[in-house]
């Protein structure tokens, strides 16, 4: 049985996809393989819990250098353990030879699209990529089209990108709450959208799309976008302030995972207009709800929603507005829909993720 350390700073730093992955990841593994001596980098120490290790930042900054090129490094030589994980491609230098890396790559949005990001932040994760990619004697992704895109950069690293598909948690499942929907003031048919405000969403096209749907269909519709602001996003603010339907627009900031079921299982479709995604946690969760959804046709997405949902071009606004109103006019493909959504998101568990990710650290 080998000994692991992952580095789990995300579940302190960040409430985004990584943060989700690395939750569900430590879920499973002691769900399901409670006596694997399995070890997590933490910026605080997790309440009762003994396998915790606690490296503190000493700059208040995303990434600490200091932590990231001596602390940490030093923790994983003093320690030595078989395998060290790495889950936000900037791993550490110099962690020892007895240790084998285990890179996981979410995506390849900063190579992509870098124009979606921060412009050090797209180079310095550029350079970290390759070498973490590089440097791994295991690199795991999160879908066939992760996996692509990888090869694709970098095609010396073939043989050793392996796919595990993420799951997500129990608690998204269909739930009718109404006390929920009056906390956010949702009084009508909605639909739902839920991401970071920022470019790579693409929710200035919802925007776009949600005019001309209430212009068109002239019914008392909310649109519901849930989610913190990001960064490059000063025109979708413009474009929400100046909205002629701007009333019938809530903004609901980050909620917390307890109400997201409710919010999922009522809309009348779930809306994500992204143009890039390595996998695509709300999908999966508005897919387990039973919540109708309307999603690219890019990326990995098609993945995910397989044949339970309806898609279209991210860059085609008259497609999505199309596509909103077939879900609103017709109540038997939202019953349709609904029954595929459940079924779809039953093929994607947690006891999966986890006993696929251990078998690979097995061998």
């Amino acid at each position: 049985m080998k000994s692991i350390l992952i580095n789990a700073e995300p579940l302190d730093k960040q409430y985004a996809g990584i943060h989700y992955y690395l939750k569900l990841l430590r879920l499973g593994f002691e769900k399901y393989f409670p006596d694997y001596p399995i070890y997590y980098i933490r910026e605080k120490k997790k309440s009762g819990s003994s396998s915790d290790l606690v490296v503190p930042s000493l700059v208040k900054l995303q990434r600490d250098p200091f932590k990231h090129f001596i602390a940490i490094p030093g923790l994983v030589r003093k320690l030595k353990p078989d395998i060290y994980i790495e889950l936000t491609h900037f791993g550490p230098f110099c962690i020892g030879k007895r240790t084998k890396r285990v890179s996981v790559i979410h995506d390849l949005t900063p190579i992509k699209f870098p124009e979606f990001h921060p412009f050090l932040s797209a180079i310095l994760q550029k350079f970290f990529i390759r070498h973490t990619v590089r440097n791994a004697k295991l690199v795991v992704v999160n879908s066939k089209n992760t996996r692509n895109d990888v090869i694709k950069y970098l095609p010396e690293v073939e043989s050793k990108v392996k796919i595990v598909y993420p799951a997500v948690e129990d608690i998204f499942k269909p739930v009718i709450n109404k006390d929920i929907l009056k906390k956010f003031d949702i009084t009508s048919k909605y639909f739902l959208s839920l991401s970071t405000i920022e470019p790579r969403k693409n929710i200035e096209t919802l925007l776009k799309a949600f005019k001309f749907f209430k212009e068109k269909t002239k019914n008392d519709n909310q649109l519901v976008l849930v989610g913190k602001a990001g960064w490059k996003n000063k025109s979708f603010f413009e474009l929400l302030n100046n909205h002629p339907y701007k009333n019938d627009i809530i903004l609901t900031g980050y909620v917390e995972r307890s109400d997201l079921p409710a919010l999922y299982s009522s809309a009348e479709a779930f809306v994500f207009p992204s143009f890039y995604e390595g996998f695509g946690f709300p999908v999966l969760e508005a897919l387990a709800c039973g919540t109708p959804c309307i999603i690219s046709n890019t990326s990995s997405l098609p993945e995910v929603g397989g044949d339970a949902t309806l898609y279209f071009d991210p860059n085609s606004l008259n497609e999505l507005m199309e596509k909103m109103e077939l879900i609103n006019n017709n109540e038997e493909l939202r019953i349709s829909l609904r029954k595929k959504a459940i079924k779809q998101a039953s093929r994607f568990s947690l006891e999966k993720f986890a006993k696929e990710f251990i078998g690979l650290l097995d061998e």
